[in-house]
């Protein structure tokens, strides 16, 4: 009986951990460039210890305990146009490079953009956009930007060069850090992108169906409540075996 709470306790904390990620995924089905986090059941073996008769010896029994396995949804989200000069959409494999005001650097698929006090495109959230040496800057006087399919960005009649998107082999190298971003695990270099393929005046939404996350949520609730039952029905059973075999024989 001990062991069927602990498998119960062990799946309410599971799937009250999913649905702590689908939470994040609803709340951040707006975030351009967001993937999201899928997350799945395995069982571990537990070791159970059954007692034989009158102290006869101890049969080891193993029992599936439930925990979650989370995984990032690297497929493209919709594109969405917008019609500003400064939003791209990626077509390709590729992350925009972005410097935060600490140095340190994050990728991204989030491509709406914006002219901060320096003349240069910044994010959402103010990390500059990185091409080559440095940040992407552009003259307001020069006329509008421009950017080709293959990333080359140009304003008025001059080129100002190619838009530098990078890569990685392994997604699963990259963690989430919030915002769309991204940053690599110690060690991972990301790659220059050699094909890149951008749309302007568009934008690469979440890859998050509201709805279908809701269904889950509806699906993981229902199983809670399933599982709460389970702890409850454990619970009342070793209460009865103690009130039992606790009560003197008459």
């Amino acid at each position: 009986m001990l062991h069927g709470i602990y498998v119960g306790a062990s799946s309410l904390t599971a799937l009250q951990r999913m649905q702590d990620v689908i939470s994040k995924n609803i709340s951040s089905s707006e975030v351009t460039g967001f993937k999201r986090t899928e997350m799945s059941f395995e069982g571990f073996l537990h070791g159970a210890t059954k007692f034989g008769a009158k102290g006869s010896g101890a049969e080891e029994l193993d029992g599936a305990v439930p925990t979650t396995v989370q995984k990032l949804d690297f497929t493209p989200g919709e594109v969405k146009w917008t019609g500003v000069s400064t939003d791209f959409a990626i077509r390709s494999q590729g992350f925009f490079q972005l410097r935060r005001p600490d140095g340190t650097l994050v990728y991204t698929r989030g491509g709406e953009f914006r002219l901060n006090d320096q003349n240069a495109l910044v994010n959402k959230d103010g990390f500059e956009l990185q091409s080559g040496a440095g940040p992407v800057e552009l003259d307001p006087e020069q006329g509008p930007v421009s950017i080709s399919s293959d990333g080359m960005l140009s304003q008025g009649r001059d080129q100002l060069g190619r838009l530098q998107l990078f890569e990685f082999p392994d997604p699963e190298s990259l963690t989430p850090v919030g915002g769309g971003c991204f940053v690599p695990k110690n060690g991972v270099v990301p790659a220059q992108e050699e094909n890149p393929v951008l749309d302007q005046g568009a934008v690469e939404g979440a890859n998050v169906s509201a709805l279908k996350e809701m269904v889950s949520m509806i699906g993981v609730s229902r199983a809670y409540e399933a599982s709460l039952k389970v702890v409850s029905s454990h619970d009342d059973l070793m209460k009865g075996a103690i009130q039992a075999l606790g009560s003197p024989t008459v």
